[in-house]
């Protein structure tokens, strides 16, 4: 029902959109499309999430408060659609460090992170997402980097490296940063990709070196360095350089095509080795040795254009030079005759579309084209392209903000030329002030700050906000990604956009010029609207999430065969719920629309139509999207900044009672555990709150789960998969049915608060467990030592106690205050990177909202970042400093 309102509430915003800018359109081609474009929304709806964090950096231990907007693709309103959210932390390997799931609501769709103290050093990855975008390609997930500090700012590591052929040797020493003493460091602990790890002893001179191998192409390149000395202890992430850092150059024509005898834009983008926009500049020559075109360069961030008018029987060369001066020839793409190409361009206020080749096209007047313009799918023109006429001229203010994509179609709907142009329209914008009730201000005083939100007749607008407030002595200001950014740019395109602000600046015609050169060298997302058009709609794996579920399985234990209408209870004593249901003829259950918090303790029993309890239960495990680490966007190595120092700085200063050091790396318990590939100690697993030893293996890159049986990548036989061994105290255990096959060894049986620690055997480090161990093993130690293995046996198969993943409760962000003179003058030292986080702002029916703060001790400036959604869609995204005396 609130699907079915949802999509009503679509329609009648396509009919008061189309009516505002499809006034010169064929009624029945637009209605046409209307009707289409519903069934594809109903079969495939499609949402956006933005994630507002409090900062970029963090230190260990930290909190990281963040603000989800979740909105639908198509009209950026507030989505109707899913009522939960997914956000995960990624290590630079691409395991996952922390997976939290959120509950969405019009206003309280907020929550925080708690940052593992033992975390290395290194660039951090967030990834927020939905259930509709399950199965879709990671383009369509919110991503962002932050970079987390430890105690391994105050170290340097000089580090050098030398390729030879597919080895690679790595050099190293440390020193002090502020001063370049060398530290003398004993022994350091080196994974490569977390696929290798090696204890180096150092030499006489404090010097290391190790020589590994990595293929050139493989885009996971993470050198993990640990060691501690005297009070410092050093654990960092660090990028492997590629052997060379070759670029490539590649040319994207306007519509597609290069046309003969025509003037054609064409469009250039240069990347490096690691996926990262390289300047280079040149010149274009023909076959014959000719250079047709000098000075031809890219503009910003790799990407530019140049014009090019081609002739007939010619190929055309762009020899390019990059700022190192390596030297490439690249070829043109082939220019073609009897083709149409769409042109566009901005000449002041208006979008000028016109056809490119059309007067040497053969038959050009025999056959009726289309001419397409959109914006997510609603439409801003359609009709009939009249042949006569050698261009139409659009309104910008008739035009919506965001990508316009441009479409020639033939009379079967079928595209001929497609381009994508960038909408900046001020009519349809919000304007937002932020004024503060002072110029500068001291430590410990009040901050009183005032936000307004105008539309552009001054008229008040309804929105929802949040407002970090950050110190810039300990962070910097992230002005690349934001919600304006995002939600209008780079959530319509596919791949990874490199400074997205830079886009939006107010700085004449180059940021124009660029952002026009970015339309050209970059594809589009969401819906194929020539397919729609045509009624082949496109089918989505993703699902509505509208309320949280538990599902499995119920078996006869020695037939192994379903048991339909087997009743099941669920009780959970900490939800306060209790219910009952019966399995349908596969033996399968759910219960759902669910509610309930992480942590929630559920009981779930089964038995057959009898009344027996001779039966197995099984329950499905939540699933999550795979993390390639080469869909997340390479990060160039970070360099430790003033603000990496400054922020280590403050857990000191701020706990000056306690002394503060980074744990030491704990020497492995036993002879099994040193050679282990991956481990978790009680530490680590009390960290990662961790309820069962499914959910530690689920975080390893590699291994995957099937039933009560552990497959590792790369261990599998001629005979198919091959399961990792089970082994408890160091004996390995099996658990065969009553007709004498492996059915695997059930995990559940371990109680997580009686694990010690968890290793993981993979590759050569199996050896040790002989034969039966050759396929991997997962080794499990209790704290006792001695698990009584005469349990298994008792095990009763029709009981399963879990805690499934529930939402996060969001926390109140603490803010000190300083109202009387004693708090005022308060010897305790405060220095705080994020001063004020509020996720939650509603502004009045006056488009007015107010709130304050306390300054703190530091004498830098302040950030103020506000981001936001009015009622009516408008993005909201206003910066302002504060000043210190």
């Amino acid at each position: 029902m609130k699907y079915n309102c949802y999509l009503l509430i679509l329609l009648g915003l396509f009919i008061n959109l189309n009516k505002a800018y499809t006034q010169n359109s064929d009624p029945l081609s637009l209605n046409l499309y209307q009707n289409k474009f519903l069934e594809q929304i109903k079969a495939s709806p499609q949402e956006k999430i933005y994630m507002h964090t409090d900062r970029t950096s963090y230190i260990v231990g930290d909190t990281l408060w963040f603000k989800l907007y979740l909105i639908d693709a198509i009209v950026h309103l507030p989505s109707e659609n899913s009522r939960f959210a997914y956000v995960e932390m990624i290590n630079p390997i691409g395991s996952i460090i922390k997976r939290q799931k959120i509950k969405i609501g019009k206003t309280d769709s907020y929550g925080q992170i708690g940052i593992p103290s033992t975390l290395p050093e290194g660039n951090y990855y967030l990834r927020a997402y939905t259930g509709t975008m399950y199965e879709m390609p990671h383009d369509y997930f919110f991503n962002k980097n932050i970079y987390i500090v430890n105690s391994s700012s105050k170290v340097k590591e000089n580090i050098s490296y030398n390729f030879e052929k597919d080895k690679i040797t790595a050099s190293f020493y440390f020193t002090r940063p502020d001063n370049e003493e060398i530290i003398p460091v004993k022994e350091v602990q080196i994974s490569i990709n977390n696929d290798y790890t090696k204890v180096l002893n150092m030499s006489k001179n404090n010097a290391g070196e190790l020589s590994f191998k990595i293929a050139d192409n493989n885009k996971s390149r993470i050198l993990h360095l640990r060691f501690d000395y005297e009070n410092i202890s050093f654990d960092k992430y660090i990028n492997i350089p590629y052997p060379k850092e070759e670029f490539d150059v590649s040319f994207f024509p306007e519509g597609g095509y290069l046309i003969n005898g025509a003037d054609c834009l064409v469009g250039m983008k240069a990347l490096n080795t690691k996926g990262i926009s390289e300047e280079v500049s040149g010149y274009i020559s023909d076959n014959e040795g000719n250079i047709v075109l000098k000075n031809v360069s890219t503009l910003f961030k790799g990407i530019g254009s140049f014009s090019l008018k081609p002739e007939a029987g010619r190929t055309y060369y762009a020899t390019m030079i990059n700022e190192k001066n390596d030297t490439s020839v690249f070829t043109l793409p082939k220019a073609l005759d009897n083709i149409l190409s769409i042109s566009a361009k901005w000449s002041e206020s208006k979008l000028i579309v016109a056809v490119n080749g059309q007067k040497n096209k053969p038959n050009y007047n025999e056959n009726p084209m289309y001419l397409l313009i959109h914006s997510r799918g609603i439409i801003s023109y359609m009709k009939k392209w009249d042949k006569n006429i050698p261009s139409l001229a659009f309104a910008k203010k008739d035009l919506p903000s965001g990508i316009l994509k441009i479409i020639l179609l033939d009379s079967d709907y079928n595209p001929l030329s497609e381009r994508i142009v960038f909408c900046i329209n001020d009519e349809n914008k919000a304007y937002s002030s932020v004024n503060a009730d002072k110029q500068n201000y001291n430590e410990r005083e009040q901050v009183k700050l005032d936000i307004s939100i105008k539309d552009k007749d001054n008229n008040p607008i309804k929105g929802n906000l949040s407002m970090s407030v950050t110190d810039n002595n300990y962070t910097s200001v992230d002005n690349n990604l934001n919600i304006l950014t995002y939600i209008l740019l780079t959530s319509d395109l596919r791949g990874y956009i490199e400074e997205p602000s830079y886009y939006f600046k107010k700085d004449g015609q180059k940021s124009l010029k660029a952002l026009d050169n970015l339309m050209l060298t970059q594809g589009w997302t969401r819906y194929d609207i020539p397919q729609i058009i045509k009624g082949k709609i496109q089918e989505s794996s993703g699902f509505i999430e509208l309320g949280q579920e538990i599902s499995g399985t119920v078996k006869n234990i020695s037939q192994k065969k379903a048991i339909a209408n087997s009743p099941v209870r669920i009780i959970s004593f900490d939800n306060t719920y209790a219910n009952e249901t019966l399995t349908d003829k596969d033996g399968k259950f759910s219960f759902i629309g669910l509610d309930f918090k992480n942590n929630t303790n559920f009981i779930l029993q089964a038995y057959d139509t009898k009344g027996s309890d001779w039966v197995s239960l099984s329950i499905n495990e939540d699933e999550y999207p795979t993390v390639d680490i080469t869909d997340l966007p390479f990060i160039n190595e970070r360099k430790v900044t003033e603000h990496d120092q400054n922020i280590s700085s403050i857990r000191t200063i701020k706990l000056s009672e306690v002394y503060v050091n980074a744990p030491k790396i704990n020497k492995p318990e036993s002879t099994y555990s040193a050679m282990a590939d991956v481990s978790f100690d009680s530490k680590k697993i009390e960290e990662l709150n961790a309820t069962c030893i499914h959910e530690l293996l689920r975080r390893i890159p590699g291994i995957r789960l099937a039933g009560n049986k552990v497959i590792i990548r790369g261990q599998s036989s001629i005979y198919g998969n091959s399961y990792a061994a089970i082994a408890i105290d160091g004996v390995i255990v099996d658990a065969i049915d009553q007709e004498g096959f492996d059915e695997g060894f059930d995990l559940d049986i371990i109680n997580m608060p009686d694990v010690e620690r968890v290793d993981i055997f993979k590759g050569g480090s199996t050896v040790i467990w002989g034969s039966r161990g050759s396929k991997g093993v997962i080794s499990i130690t209790t704290k006792s030592g001695n698990f009584n293995f005469s349990s298994i046996e008792r095990i009763r198969y029709n009981t399963k106690e879990i805690k499934p993943l529930g939402y996060t409760v969001p926390k109140e962000f603490y803010s000190p205050k300083y109202e009387t003179k004693e708090e005022r003058e308060s010897t305790h030292v405060d220095y705080r990177p994020t001063l004020f986080w509020q996720p939650n702002i509603n502004t009045t029916n006056e488009g007015n909202a107010s709130l304050s703060f306390f300054t703190s001790d530091s004498k830098a400036e302040y950030t103020v970042i506000i981001q936001g959604i009015t009622e009516e869609g408008i993005i909201i995204n206003e910066h302002k400093v504060i000043n210190k005396r």
